[in-house]
């Protein structure tokens, strides 16, 4: 952590592109500490940063990491959205499917209108320029058309301002022939049919939205006739809408393209600093983190899992020999309470009945000392590995520790080089364009300086003390 406000100059430092710096951050924390990488908007801006930085090693990993992650569409409501249009009655999901297989049946504007009335729905222009929306009967927003379509705002204006002409043999949003006896049934139908559009103007919304012209909702001028003109001849080609995967396929690019326009633009605001903000920002930042590297204490890491587990295996063996060790004394006991047999016993079964429960408590001793020796074995083997991995675990941990104090070391005897180079910048700007290692080296350079005028000071006022010494005696 830093300070907001510049040391030099006095001025709050500056936020701007702060998602791609807290989207480095983010990514160099899941590579350092081998957490799942979630790759963010602006991954490859990220990239470039960490490898304009000196962190090669995390750009790399995290291209190998992200490589085969592909980027995720836009989606068409947020979750947001769909609770609260669930609470007002309305199935978002349910509404998209309709109005999907109603948009691929209709062919202009009165057919949309009619489907959609069937289910309680309509459309209307929106607040913004060229914007449909789709609206219950009650004037409910639903949400844009070409949002819950998944299509283009122009194509849905394009479909929306066409005149209400006879449906074509070829389908404009998809390109396929249509059965040319349908086709003319269908344009005797419109020709028959035809009237004005179906829907009114929209009411003044309660949400502040603009009411449009019914002549502009309609696609019509104040003559009637359509405001694209109808002399116009349009090409089948112009009317002819892309498929979903070639869709997909510019949505893509497109992605891709805001990317790097991020990148640029994060570029463009660092060429736009002066020289002198540049590197004042980069001492600056190379101190704060010098800084808090020197106030940090080593924290021990937590005790690996094999360890854990080791441990673990090793104190169940010792309570299985504790358990076996009772089940041998209570065989030796019922041994020893045996009764000693008399001589007449030899004449009666009773002989026969204590020597055969002898044997098989003899048995039953053995069984037990053959499995007490076959569970210390294995309790010698699980302590000796428990040994070898506390052993690992120190010398990680001494090896970090030694690593960590040599770190923080380092990082006290750079924060007064630091505190230099930003002297030397403010006693001569213009050294600011040499870049920040000249001024390390300066700041170095007036560190031995200061050292040596100080040592020759000292050597002064000794040499004047011992001169002044015999004049005192």
């Amino acid at each position: 952590m830093v300070s907001e406000v510049d040391p030099v100059s006095g001025k709050i430092l500056p936020t701007s592109w702060d998602y791609v710096q807290h989207e480095l951050l983010a990514r160099w924390a899941e590579v350092e500490f081998g957490h799942e990488v979630v790759p963010g908007k602006h991954l490859k801006a990220v990239i470039k940063g960490l490898a304009e930085r000196g962190l090669n090693d995390v750009a790399n990993k995290l291209k190998t990491l992200t490589k085969s992650q592909q980027t995720t569409d836009l989606e068409a409501f947020s979750t947001q959205q769909h609770q609260e249009k669930k609470r007002k009655g309305i199935d978002l999901p349910q509404v998209r499917a309709r109005l999907k297989s109603i948009w691929e049946e209709c062919t202009n504007t009165d057919q949309l209108q009619q489907a959609l009335a069937s289910v309680g729905l309509k459309v209307a222009l929106g607040a913004k320029k060229n914007t449909w929306i789709v609206e219950t009967e009650a004037g409910e927003l639903v949400g844009s058309l070409s949002r819950l379509l998944g299509q283009r705002i122009s194509a849905i204006r394009e479909f929306m301002e066409r005149e209400n002409e006879p449906e074509p043999t070829v389908d404009p949003r998809n390109g396929l022939q249509r059965n040319e006896s349908a086709a003319r049934r269908t344009s005797c139908t419109a020709d028959a049919t035809r009237t004005e559009p179906s829907y009114q103007p929209r009411s003044e919304p309660s949400d502040g939205r603009v009411r449009q012209d019914p002549a502009k909702a309609s696609g019509r001028n104040a003559n009637g006739q359509s405001r694209a003109g109808t002399g116009s001849h349009r090409t089948q080609a112009a009317q002819i809408k892309l498929d979903p995967s070639a869709t997909n396929h510019i949505a893509g690019a497109l992605v891709m393209l805001e990317e790097e326009l991020t990148a640029l633009h994060v570029e463009a605001n660092t060429i736009a600093l002066s020289a002198y903000q540049r590197v004042s920002q980069h001492l600056c930042r190379l101190g704060g983190e010098e800084t808090l590297i020197s106030k940090m204490n080593y924290v021990s890491p937590v005790y690996p899992q094999e360890l854990l587990q080791a441990n673990d295996e090793q104190l169940t063996l010792e309570a299985q020999v504790g358990v076996i060790d009772e089940k041998v004394e209570q065989v030796k006991a019922e041994i020893q309470q045996l009764p000693t047999p008399r001589w007449w016993w030899i004449f009666t079964s009773k002989h026969e009945e204590l020597e055969r429960k002898r044997e098989i408590l003899e048995m039953n001793l053995q069984k037990r000392i053959v499995e007490r020796s076959s569970v210390k074995s294995s309790l010698q083997k699980a302590a000796l590995e428990l040994c070898n991995l506390e052993q690992d675990f120190d010398l990680q941990v001494s090896n970090e520790r030694q690593e960590f104090n040599r770190r923080k070391c380092l990082a006290q005897e750079r924060i007064p080089v630091l505190r230099a180079a930003l002297r030397c910048l403010e006693s001569d700007l213009s050294q600011a364009h040499a870049g920040p290692d000249f001024l390390l080296r300066k700041g170095r350079e007036r560190l031995e300086n200061e050292k040596t005028r100080q040592m020759q000071l000292e050597v002064e006022r000794t040499i004047a003390l011992d001169e002044v010494a015999p004049s005192f005696s």
